[in-house]
């Protein structure tokens, strides 16, 4: 199952360059198999894609995180969930701007679904970090306009990178390493679980290098 590629929109951001993810590139455990594909996008940042499927594919995920590190821009989340009876959408910008930002397009997007129906966020510490225009959806039997929907929202922010400010790389690397070391202490769904998988200094080592990373794209020699 592939629900969304969002190759196409990413290459207007710059070309993308695969990065070696050797032995990480493929996880079989407890049941579970993760694809995982990290890339460079020339004068932008980073961005790593993650398909994850459960014994007899009862659960699948599909995950995209799109590291800005030459513009001020937020950190984007992307996140599809396909259980028995129910699909579930989590589009989410976290805050790693130096500065603010009109984010009106990216709300737009997330509004222009009312069929969609919201899902409450469970309390935790990230939702202090997202930003309007974040949406969590979950619906049976929609997966064509869930998909539409997530089709819209990235054109959306892509419509933000085009005026995006450029930023100083190295205070914007900053911004995000906060934001990831936070995120190993304090935890979350996807940090957590690779915890439980690979232990806690693999898993470390795993997110911070190429999903959350931070690296410079232009000195990165994979």
């Amino acid at each position: 199952m592939l629900f969304y590629d969002p190759a196409r929109q990413l290459l207007q951001l710059g070309r993308l360059k695969g990065r070696v993810l050797r032995p990480w590139d493929t996880i079989e455990r407890s049941g579970l198999s993760f694809l995982i594909n990290a890339f460079t996008i020339d004068g932008f940042g980073n961005c790593s894609m993650i398909r994850m499927r459960a014994p007899l594919g009862l659960i699948q995920m599909e995950s995209m995180i799109l590291t800005p590190l030459h513009y001020d821009l937020p950190l984007l989340s992307y996140d599809y969930i396909h259980a028995p009876g129910k699909d579930k959408l989590l589009l989410e910008l976290y805050d790693t701007q130096l500065a603010p930002i009109f984010m009106g397009p990216m709300e737009q997007a997330a509004a222009d679904f009312p069929d969609l129906p919201d899902e409450r966020k469970k309390p935790h510490w990230s939702n202090d970090l997202l930003l309007p225009g974040s949406a969590s959806k979950a619906a049976k039997g929609k997966r064509d306009r869930l998909r539409d929907m997530t089709a819209a929202w990235l054109d959306a922010y892509l419509e933000l990178a085009k005026t995006a400010r450029p930023c100083a790389r190295a205070e914007k690397q900053a911004a995000v390493r906060a934001y990831v070391d936070r995120l190993m202490t304090e935890g979350g769904v996807a940090v957590d679980q690779f915890k439980k998988l690979l232990g806690d200094e693999t898993a470390d080592q795993l997110l911070r290098q190429y999903i959350f990373s931070s690296d410079d794209p232009r000195s990165d020699g994979a």
